[in-house]
């Protein structure tokens, strides 16, 4: 039987992997020959990538309120589509997008989140059934780990949380609704990339 105590590696690891899975903006060398980089104009708020009425038909969720966390200036945008009044948990997802300067950035962000998602579930065991890997097919490069999609695109990085199971045990014992929610994680993905 897991138990909270069991848990509990699993949300350090998770923790312990969000510093990670973004790019130094102040890094040396983040301009210079070869590299690919995106105008500071492109940079757009992640909520007006996917309304809450598109979230809800790529999720097949109804959602609550849409916080929109962004901070003038920055070259990130963090968007979250809480649950529905009377809903704890589920459903909720997370987008990020890091509009970095160059596709170094990118790539050391998302070697980051990747590195974080390998320590995390090294503390957890690889526990249940949750997915874990390389993704084919989205992005130049993509890659879950702890439940967070991190898809890469040249100098732009896209992290992604869905939670749309309520139950935590069935979370992490569920194989057929850990792959429901990983297909519905990888759509969110591929409405975002559209938008770029």
């Amino acid at each position: 039987m897991i138990t909270i105590a069991k848990l509990a590696p699993l949300l350090v690891g998770a923790v312990l992997c969000l510093p990670a899975c973004t790019p130094n903006p102040d890094a040396v060398g983040s301009r210079g020959p070869g590299r690919q980089t995106v105008a500071r104009g492109a940079a757009r708020s992640a909520c007006s990538m996917i309304t809450k009425e598109e979230m809800e038909a790529l999720t097949e969720a109804k959602f609550g309120a849409v916080e929109d966390n962004d901070e003038k200036g920055q070259t990130s945008s963090s968007c979250n589509y809480q649950p529905p009044e009377g809903a704890l948990l589920a459903p909720r997802v997370s987008i990020n997008i890091d509009w970095g300067e160059s596709d170094v950035d990118a790539k050391a962000g998302f070697a980051g989140a990747k590195a974080g998602g390998s320590i995390g579930k090294s503390m957890t065991g690889g526990m249940g059934a949750m997915p874990s890997g390389p993704v084919e097919g989205l992005g130049d490069e993509a890659n879950i780990a702890m439940n967070v999609l991190t898809v890469r695109k040249g100098a732009v990085l896209i992290l992604i949380q869905a939670s749309l199971i309520d139950d935590p045990m069935k979370m992490v014992m569920d194989s057929t609704a850990n792959a429901d929610q990983f297909e519905k994680a990888k759509r969110i993905a591929r409405a975002v990339l559209a938008k770029l």
